[in-house]
């Protein structure tokens, strides 16, 4: 899900710190990296409460989401200038009281729109702030491929449990029981952030070298087109489940089932990039997608929904390692691949106001076509770096790893 800022994939074995590769630091770091998104892994249930208990239209809705999106992009786009200069555990103990308090205040302006879209960007930028320190400091550590894949499982499993027990606590306390949620996430955020170290390793300054630096910009912007794909359907899945007269339960199991079933396929995607090559793992889960959005156009059953949710989430999340390891793969300067979370989190505003424009009525056709075009725009932009087999000379030395 919201899991790639500034990471590569393997192993780094140069100047992490033992302080930084303690098991309380990394703990610490995954608590982090799990609560400071929550609101964007929880936006369908986030959205239902929003429409159902303040009466917002989608429009509005759309907006406001986007807006708290735009808020982390921002922190991840400021994140470039201070996150090799600031102390790292002042500023997430920090961010994370601001968090809470933007959260706490949040059930009390939600009767104002105005108010409550300022607040929510505020908060997007704190969760940002947070998720940036998590994934700079991971990015740090000895263990990426494990430290990366407990943080991604961490997020899936959280964010399915609360899919579960949500739904009937929003039905008896309306939105404020998912403000609730992310302050309490808040909360967890400021105890870890005291065992986050102050800072990260030494770095070098990296230098541009010669043919094909432009190269990683593909995989840039296929990045964020994905995330307008995933987040034009994610934004809206459970509303389409509402129209279609499902119950909150059900809705809530199929949302909390597919984040849990999708944990092993953020873990395995690495075991079968081994057996096949990355661009037809890639055309296959697009393939995937296309066809859950298929099967939610016009009328459908229960079944059905259950199915195409718990496809899309599986595609989603064996998609996310890839796109990286991509990336990585051809950015030899090593300096676009910080720039991952930054352009995804672009493609994560764009999403949700596109689909809102669109929006007529209580049809959701907007939804699929949206989606699904921009699943094959990112296939095409992934396709000159993906298909093409980088020479060892022109793969970054984080993608290949150790063992």
């Amino acid at each position: 899900m919201w899991v790639t800022h500034f990471t590569t994939l393997g192993v780094r074995s140069v100047n992490s710190s033992p302080e930084l590769n303690s098991r309380a630091t990394i703990a610490a770091l995954i608590c982090l990296f799990v609560m400071g998104p929550m609101f964007f892994l929880l936006m369908p249930l986030y959205v239902g409460a929003l429409v159902d208990h303040l009466g917002l239209s989608i429009q509005q809705v759309g907006t406001l989401t986007s807006l708290e999106l735009l808020g982390s992009c921002l922190a991840s786009l400021s994140a470039l200038f201070w996150i090799r200069k600031v102390d790292w555990r002042r500023f997430a103990s920090t961010s994370a009281l601001a968090l809470l308090a933007l959260n706490l205040v949040s059930t009390a302006v939600s009767d104002s729109f105005e108010i409550l879209i300022l607040v929510r960007f505020a908060a997007g930028f704190g969760s940002g702030s947070l998720l940036a320190i998590a994934v700079a400091a991971l990015g740090d550590t000895a263990k990426l491929d494990r430290n990366f894949a407990l943080a991604v499982a961490g997020q899936l499993g959280l964010s399915g449990a609360l899919f579960f027990v949500l739904p009937q606590s929003i039905a008896e306390q309306g939105v404020n029981a998912v403000f609730a949620v992310f302050a309490g996430c808040a909360f967890f955020a400021i105890f870890a952030s005291f065992f986050v170290p102050a800072k990260g390793r030494d770095h070098t300054p990296a230098r541009l070298s010669g043919g094909g630096n432009w190269r990683p910009l593909w995989g840039l912007a296929g990045c964020a087109s994905f995330f307008v794909a995933q987040t034009a359907f994610w934004a809206f899945v459970e509303r389409m489940g509402v129209d279609a007269e499902f119950s909150a339960e059900f809705i809530g199991v199929a949302l909390g089932l597919s984040t849990l079933l999708s944990i092993g396929a953020a873990l395995g995607v690495g075991w079968l990039a081994l057996i096949i090559s990355r661009f037809r793992i890639m055309v296959i889960a697009a393939l995937g997608q296309l066809a859950c959005l298929a099967l939610l156009v016009g009328g459908f059953s229960a079944a059905t929904y259950l199915f195409a949710v718990f496809l899309f989430q599986i595609c989603w999340n064996s998609w996310l390692p890839i796109q990286m390891a991509n990336v990585a793969a051809v950015d030899t300067s090593g300096r676009f691949t910080v720039l991952l979370g930054l352009f995804q989190a672009i493609g994560g505003v764009t999403g949700p106001i596109l689909v809102a424009r669109f929006l007529t009525g209580h049809s959701f056709l907007p939804v699929t076509i949206v989606a699904a075009v921009f699943v094959v725009l990112t296939v095409c932009l992934f396709a000159p770096i993906a298909i093409r087999r980088a020479s060892p000379d022109h793969i970054h030395p984080a993608a290949l790893g150790e063992s």
